[in-house]
């Protein structure tokens, strides 16, 4: 439930990654737990729960690691050799999941989960292989899945359940729980960590339980109602009830208690399609009002150039799989398209429009504007109407430099005109560091402090 949580809240890397990673590794490690306490609760007496507590926790974690790494073994070296076509690689990666999913839990119960964790880990970090189109089939299939599971768990309780619940003592557990055990949790396990006492506090008010608890609960539920436990089908219901609870209190909490905290990025980076001199210097003014900038292109001599810059590259096409892969979109929120290409800005917008949004994406106007089939539509022409690759790089040619101004009482932006009459405006920075890309649309407007960004 974290991970759809962190996507809308969109927090500094640092503590997203944090939360990421716990989000994903506390499933398997709670869903062993709870085989292991099951397995206590069946044993026979006393002196066989030790063994069996040691021998659960050695078998869970040799076949996790082992099953995890061979099914991401298989996947890479079928994918790299293409012995399955690329339209059946989705299809046939499902199987190998469930596959080694199914032999694990087969020899030791729940260990299923710590597999396909291992492996998910594994195909995430590599880079022999692009999965890109494994990624995206796997995010459209968990939405379809978890919607049907969680219908499936909850039709088996009834709301008279739940109301049940709502007593002193379920508040009791769930003031605990919220106040007392997520925060010692945290608080314990990051000592002597990086993290301030902010993003500690934020990660106190950060922990919804999902799906795999609710399965969990309700699969141990039912064993321990057939084992005579009385009592025990209450389980799920008081599961679903901190499952629904801690959602909706966290999913409230989550924004406002960031931006209170001063948590989320002040402003989102740039992707800037093409390293060329002048797009290199428009990055390295940029940086230099720190704004995280991206540098793509595929021309080696320009990816080489940036890096003796201290300028972030990749050299690769910006619509290769690859490249996206290797974006990290919790850091960056917009996309330029300034390269020489008229055809390669333009299907970048429309690749980068469902990830950035329709609104985060510019390219520069074409330079044959009869041959542009989107020159009607809404297209984000950047820098004004005659800002053409062409133009701008004869501009540069001829002596022109990108320059940073600050916006003063005395140095207003009619002076800054009246004193550029053929300035290029690119960009407004306000107070705030937070950055405006000036449009062919945009009107501009100042204020004193802001630093306008602009080719003179």
């Amino acid at each position: 439930m974290i991970i759809p949580l962190l996507k809308h809240i969109r927090l500094k890397k640092e503590l997203s990654s944090v939360l990421r990673w716990e989000g994903i590794t506390i499933d398997p490690v709670g869903a062993t737990l709870a085989v292991l306490i099951f397995d206590v609760m069946m044993a026979q007496s006393n002196d066989t729960v030790l063994g069996q507590v040691l021998l659960g926790i050695g078998l869970t974690l040799l076949l996790g690691v082992a099953f995890g790494i061979l099914g991401a073994i298989i996947l890479i070296v079928i994918i790299r050799r293409h012995l399955v076509p690329e339209y059946l690689q989705e299809a046939f990666t499902l199987i190998i999941v469930i596959g080694m999913y199914g032999l694990s839990d087969m020899i030791q119960g729940e260990s299923g989960l710590l597999v396909v964790t291992i492996m998910g880990i594994i195909l995430a970090n590599q880079r022999i292989v692009t999965i890109k189109h494994i990624i995206t089939f796997k995010e459209q299939l968990t939405v379809l899945l978890l919607s049907s599971v969680f219908v499936l768990l909850a039709a088996r309780i009834n709301i008279s359940e739940l109301t049940v619940f709502f007593n002193k003592e379920m508040l009791m557990f769930l003031l605990v729980l919220f106040f007392v055990s997520r925060p010692l949790t945290v608080f314990v396990s990051t000592l002597g960590s990086s993290l301030s006492i902010k993003e500690r506090l934020f990660m106190s008010c950060m922990a919804p339980r999902g799906i795999v608890a609710a399965a969990v609960a309700s699969l141990f539920s039912i064993k321990l109602v057939e084992s005579g436990y009385e009592g025990a089908e209450v389980i799920q219901s008081i599961v679903f009830m901190v499952i629904i609870v801690t959602v909706t209190v966290y999913g409230l909490l989550g924004q406002p208690l960031a931006v209170f905290l001063g948590l989320k990025p002040a402003q989102k980076g740039i992707v800037i399609v093409g390293a060329h001199p002048w797009g290199r210097n428009i990055a390295k003014v940029l940086v230099s009002l720190n704004i995280d900038i991206l540098l793509v292109d595929t021309k080696k001599e320009n990816v080489i150039a940036a890096k003796e810059e201290q300028l972030k590259v990749i050299h690769g096409s910006i619509l290769s799989k690859k490249v996206m892969e290797e974006i990290e979109f919790g850091i960056y929120g917009h996309l330029m398209a300034i390269s020489k290409s008229d055809e390669i800005n333009l299907l970048s917008n429309l690749e980068y429009a469902e990830l950035f949004g329709r609104s985060e994406t510019f390219r520069l106007r074409p330079k044959d504007r009869r041959r542009d089939l989107m020159i009607g539509s809404s297209s984000n022409f950047l820098f004004g109407n005659n800002a053409t690759y062409p133009f701008i790089s004869t501009r540069i040619t001829a002596g022109a430099k990108v320059h940073s101004t600050i916006i003063t009482k005395d140095f207003s932006y009619d002076f800054f005109l009246s004193s550029y009459p053929k300035a290029i405006p690119l960009f407004l920075v306000n107070t705030k560091n937070q950055l405006k890309i000036i449009t062919k649309n945009t009107k501009i407007k100042t204020e004193e402090g802001e630093i306008l960004v602009s080719i003179i």
